[in-house]
């Protein structure tokens, strides 16, 4: 394997994301269709329990409807307090904007992927010289037990 395609690989592996305020703009940008995570405040956490389960913090997924009154938002996972997430398969939740503290998008962070990349490729490297070399046959003749191994 060349080493281009070694750091190709580690960085189709590696790509890392991370949630972020909406850029700010002139008028609020259309999050629809995008992947959003929902910060709940206290309150909206303690009343939105029944539904997302309790002490949930942060709500993930595809934002599928924005209105004035509530997001609607096809969850992915759900994170409590504790910081642990349970996953969800899509189910919608509408969320009440007076119980939303803040609105984060998911985007693609470079940072944290090149760091990532640069963690595996320098895993693969240690590996590869812990282990010897690219592999292959180490005895004469090329072929594993040499030239007079038995059938």
């Amino acid at each position: 394997m060349s080493h281009r395609s070694i750091v190709l690989a580690a960085l189709l592996l590696c790509g890392c994301y991370e949630y972020l305020p909406p850029p700010a703009a002139a008028r609020a940008p259309d999050l629809t269709g995008k992947r959003v995570q929902v910060i709940l405040t206290d309150v909206g956490s303690a009343l939105l329990a029944s539904e997302i389960g309790p002490l949930g913090e942060a709500v993930g997924g595809t934002l599928v409807e924005d209105s004035q009154e509530s997001l609607v938002v096809a969850v992915v996972s759900v994170r409590n307090r504790n910081g642990f997430e349970t996953g969800w398969n899509g189910e919608r939740v509408a969320v009440p904007r007076t119980y939303v503290a803040h609105l984060e998008e998911r985007r693609f962070s470079k940072r944290r992927t090149f760091f990532a990349s640069m963690a595996f490729i320098g895993g693969l490297v240690i590996a590869q010289r812990a282990f010897g070399g690219l592999g292959g046959a180490n005895a004469p003749g090329g072929s594993p037990g040499g030239t007079g191994s038995p059938r």
